[in-house]
């Protein structure tokens, strides 16, 4: 800052959620307490206690996250999805988080999930159906259990299915849906 001058350097960033935004303010000395009051009147209202967990571990972390992707597709209104490195992955075996923000139509609220993936392809894959459900982070040794239980293919490759299980449904798409925005 060259005050003589009358100037300034300021460095900005695009966040795609208002919580990264936050996250990477805080991370260069803002204050939480004075940056939650001034940003949660303009907010959406988180739907559940799993939301608000979510929102405070982006909020709080720092240089954790480093954004790889994100979108808004255009076939999905209300849905934001964001895929990023995580440094600090609760299973090393999965260390790409995928954020997945659901605002609810007609209303003030949204949720906010994460997933963990072993790598950038099989976060791409999920992204294909943002309403499926998302590998749980902090549970090492489940990638394998979480694998499974999204894999739809059927148990005839594999040999009979085992009693209980149920019946596989057929695989989703392999191509993007048309009008998803990628950015890359």
């Amino acid at each position: 800052m060259d005050q003589n001058a009358g100037q300034f350097r300021v460095t900005v960033r695009d966040e795609p959620m208002s919580v990264l935004a936050e996250a990477w303010l805080i991370a260069r000395g803002a204050d939480p307490e004075q940056l939650r009051e001034r940003i949660q009147p303009s907010e959406f209202n988180a739907a559940d206690a799993e939301t608000a967990a979510a929102e405070d571990l982006l909020r709080h972390a720092g240089t954790r996250f480093d954004v790889h992707d994100s979108a808004s597709p255009a076939d999905t209104p209300f849905v934001t999805w964001v895929i990023a490195a995580d440094r600090e992955a609760p299973d090393a075996a999965r260390p790409v988080a995928v954020f997945v923000g659901h605002r609810q139509p007609d209303t003030e609220a949204f949720t906010l999930r994460i997933g963990h993936f072993a790598d950038i392809e099989d976060a791409y894959s999920w992204t294909r159906n943002p309403f499926a459900p998302l590998p749980q982070p902090g549970r090492p040794g489940d990638a394998r259990t979480d694998a499974a239980r999204l894999d739809r293919r059927p148990r005839t490759q594999h040999g009979p299915a085992a009693p209980g299980d149920q019946p596989a449904q057929a695989a989703g798409p392999t191509q993007p849906t048309p009008g998803a925005a990628r950015h890359r």
